[in-house]
């Protein structure tokens, strides 16, 4: 079930929630990735205060203690194949490398490359097939494809009895298989056209054009890079609309300024993440009008989608063992995915054991925030709110 056929507009008390969210001091108000120092994390009710209608009287979802405790399916039909590694020719004797030599070397390093896009297409077929089986299997007991169904089926609700089990690995598959199928359009034309030159072009061509299967260490690393430059842009915007002082937020919870605050940081977080195809507008935007973005249907709906898919991928890493399961390159794409804070300064950095282990147990620590609002009543078609509150510890 792809993304675009997910019903993720919020309802008028949904947006009465993001009012009295918006509206608390700033001590309590749950605040995006991009603030700069942390807060003070004493909201463990605030979604279940701020509008109890959203809560079930009894639980809907099972505690992630599950009785048939599960293990994570490998994830190496989303990752790119090996690519075998041509070492570069050596002088030999003190004299330099004749040009025979240089031919052969770049030769064989264009087979390799070859090799490893045609891998890389036979993946995303592979996927699109697979993914197209089990979403005619999902449709067949799901019966609708509105959001509350679909959250329900995933995080294993008790309103919606299904004779399927969702594992992460099925959940992925419903968004990247038709993901990177998509891009074969664009790419598949520059590699018929370029060969095994492809590696030349694609650093003057949209990272987005690039599936996930064909991206090599370099690729992953530029789109991290990009990724920076987009969190540098929001933090400097952030600048702008800085919080009320402590004292007027005590006296006022209303305060224009809180409002504008948060709105700007929803709107700056959907940029550093590209959760809407329109992010890459948001900095030609005159400055002032960023917190007003946060109505616009070109990006309100999209990062609503993107908690929502956020909070259901998290449940099912927690189910499944939690984050220390995860590979580096896992970890890497998760962070990228919610825009995790603690992630920033290993960005641009290849992905080692220490980093997937530090950020293993901050993502572990930031699952049990955004669990720990009893999400086992409340009602599946809000699920994306327990993202929206749950940063409020993040730097």
């Amino acid at each position: 079930m792809p993304p675009s056929s997910l019903q993720l507009r919020p309802p008028s008390a949904c947006r009465h929630v993001r009012h009295v969210l918006f509206s608390t001091p700033r001590t309590a108000r749950p605040c995006r990735f991009l603030a700069t120092k942390p807060v003070n994390q004493g909201t463990t009710s605030t979604l279940s205060q701020a509008v109890a209608a959203l809560y079930h009287p009894e639980p809907v979802f099972p505690p992630l203690v599950l009785a048939e405790k599960s293990s994570p399916e490998s994830m190496q039909q989303f990752a790119p194949p090996d690519l075998e590694v041509v070492e570069p020719p050596q002088p030999k004797d003190g004299k330099p490398v004749g040009t025979p030599d240089r031919f052969q070397y770049y030769l064989r390093l264009g087979k390799s490359v070859g090799k490893f896009y045609w891998a890389g297409l036979k993946k995303i077929f592979s996927n699109f097939k697979e993914y197209q089986r089990f979403k005619t299997h999902l449709s067949s007991f799901q019966g609708q494809t509105a959001t509350p169904s679909f959250g329900a089926v995933v995080a294993h609700s008790v309103l919606y009895q299904s004779p399927t089990t969702i594992t992460r690995r099925q959940f992925q598959l419903l968004y990247r298989g038709p993901s990177d199928f998509y891009k074969l359009i664009p790419f598949s034309l520059v590699f018929v056209v370029c060969g095994e030159f492809t590696p030349l072009v694609l650093p003057f061509l949209p990272t987005a054009i690039l599936p996930g299967t064909c991206r090599r260490q370099q690729d992953r690393l530029a789109v991290n890079r990009k990724y920076t430059k987009r969190l540098r842009f929001a933090r400097d915007q952030m600048r702008l609309f800085p919080p009320a002082p402590p004292q007027v937020a005590a006296s006022n919870p209303s305060d224009p300024r809180l409002l504008r605050h948060s709105a700007a940081q929803e709107v700056l977080w959907g940029y550093a993440v590209r959760s809407s195809p329109f992010s890459f507008l948001i900095p030609y935007f005159p400055k002032r009008w960023i917190p007003a973005l946060d109505r616009s249907r070109l990006f309100r709906p999209y990062n609503d989608a993107r908690h929502f898919r956020i909070v259901l991928d998290t449940i099912l890493i927690m189910r499944e063992g939690g984050f220390g399961k995860l590979s580096a390159d896992e970890i890497v794409d998760y962070c990228l995915f919610v825009g995790h804070g603690p992630f920033f300064k290993f960005a641009e950095l290849p992905p080692t054991e220490a980093m997937r282990t530090q950020m293993a147990a901050s993502l572990d620590a930031y699952a049990t925030r955004l669990l720990d609002h009893d999400f086992t009543r409340l009602d599946p078609s809000q699920l994306f709110l327990l993202d929206f509150i749950a940063r409020s510890a993040d730097p």
